[in-house]
């Protein structure tokens, strides 16, 4: 029996041998509905530092790990045009390297002037040490009413 490039269903094969099975890999269980993408790793987010990822069709956005976990936002300021992933991070706060405004990072939410304007959140996946991004959803409302 010539080795199995993948996980073989055992009670399917009446010659099942062990000796050629090869270890099962926990893969991804995120759906295939081209609304999830893979951002990056678990290991490149960093605590209070952000990570901006660049996806091909979609504005960039910046990734957060802060105590209770990852978290997405557009990251262009709603005020100017300054990248948030290269603002200073702060108890869950993210402030804009331009004129000082800041964003509540888990609900996108303008918290000083002068931003007045939320940016747009992102759900956000965590599986097999990947993080998944949807990036279908283009408003602050609909990305924190999203499954």
């Amino acid at each position: 029996m010539p080795m199995v490039p993948y996980p073989v269903n055992q009670a399917a094969t009446p010659a099942f041998d062990t000796r050629f099975h090869r270890q099962e890999v926990s893969m991804p269980t995120i759906p295939d509905d081209g609304r999830w993408f893979r951002a990056c790793s678990v290991e490149d987010v960093s605590d209070d530092v952000a990570k901006k990822v660049e996806i091909e069709g979609f504005p960039a956005i910046a990734i957060f790990k802060i105590a209770d976990g990852f978290h997405a936002i557009a990251d262009l300021c709603t005020h100017g045009a300054a990248s948030l992933s290269e603002g200073l991070v702060e108890n869950g706060i993210v402030e804009c390297p331009f004129h000082s405004g800041t964003f509540d990072i888990r609900t996108g939410d303008a918290q000083t002037f002068p931003c007045t304007e939320p940016v747009s959140t992102y759900p956000i996946r965590v599986e097999a040490a990947a993080i998944f991004v949807r990036l279908d959803i283009d408003s602050p409302a609909k990305a924190q009413a999203s499954p």
